[in-house]
């Protein structure tokens, strides 16, 4: 996984996003829309190269905006819904 670059989880009901994310450090994209998941975990901040970061308003209970300010190559962050 560690070359992966698009990971699409839309869709699937989560409720945490896996510890094991920040081993994939080629990510470009990030695409969680449409799950539950409570926050955005830390991990994503150990992602040097993402790029593009798709949630939506149904899927966080809570966004931390100290965790975005860790993703220093993200000129993307979409929100649909909102």
């Amino acid at each position: 996984m560690r070359g992966m670059h698009t990971l699409w989880l839309a869709g699937n009901q989560l409720q945490v996003l896996p510890s094991e994310l920040s081993q994939c450090t080629q990510l470009t994209a990030l695409l969680v829309d449409r799950n539950d998941l409570q926050s955005l975990p830390r991990s994503i901040t150990a992602l040097p190269n993402l790029h593009t970061l798709s949630v939506d308003r149904k899927t966080f209970a809570l966004l931390d905006p100290a965790v975005l300010t860790f993703c220093t190559a993200l000129p993307t962050f979409d929100i649909l819904g909102l």
